[in-house]
């Protein structure tokens, strides 16, 4: 995995501009021009957070199945952990297991995002159901987004995550009205 990443100040013929800094890679490649605001967050930092969290709840990160993708040298990236010992059956007979999906550049070219929760693939054309424990899509700003931030998001969504199924269940038990479906057909 890349990183970790490094902030420079934004140098030009020896000169510093005060308002600029560079992100650059591991092997000191510059990667972007960023302002003072911008707040490096860095992959790794990410995935040793939700190790940390995962090991604080006694779960084990290497028994989960994973998927991890990088993009542009290193500079985005999103990770996807099924967490299938927070599974249940909403009342269907097909389960759905937990999920955790981190999505991040030390680019600027995306926005952090974090999801969390239990997701259902309904049908082959793409529709998802999913529901959330944690929703956080925020832009590598001071005061919107730190490391901080992102442990603690994940180590309330972790565990809160086993309980959300009571909701999930209540959601596939909730029946369409049979006024609306009338309703929805003859209109169409």
């Amino acid at each position: 995995m890349p990183g970790p990443f490094s902030v420079v100040p934004f140098q030009h013929e020896g000169l510093v501009n005060p308002l600029y800094h560079v992100i650059c890679s591991d092997k000191g490649l510059p990667l972007s021009v960023v302002t003072k605001s911008y707040v490096l967050i860095d992959h790794c930092d990410v995935v040793e957070s939700l190790a940390r969290s995962l090991r604080e709840l006694e779960r084990n990160i290497g028994l989960c199945p994973t998927e991890f993708y990088l993009g542009d040298g290193g500079c985005k990236f999103g990770l996807r952990v099924i967490l299938p010992d927070i599974a249940f059956d909403p009342g269907d007979g097909h389960p759905v297991a937990g999920r955790v999906e981190i999505l991040n550049s030390v680019d600027r070219s995306i926005p952090f995002r974090l999801n969390m929760g239990h997701f259902r693939l309904v049908c082959s054309n793409g529709l998802m159901l999913w529901q959330s424990t944690v929703d956080l899509l925020a832009i590598h700003i001071k005061g919107r987004l730190d490391n901080e931030k992102v442990d603690d998001a994940l180590a309330k969504g972790l565990k809160q995550l086993p309980g959300k199924g009571d909701s999930y269940r209540a959601l596939y038990n909730t029946g369409i009205p049979p006024k609306f479906t009338g309703e929805l057909l003859e209109n169409i």
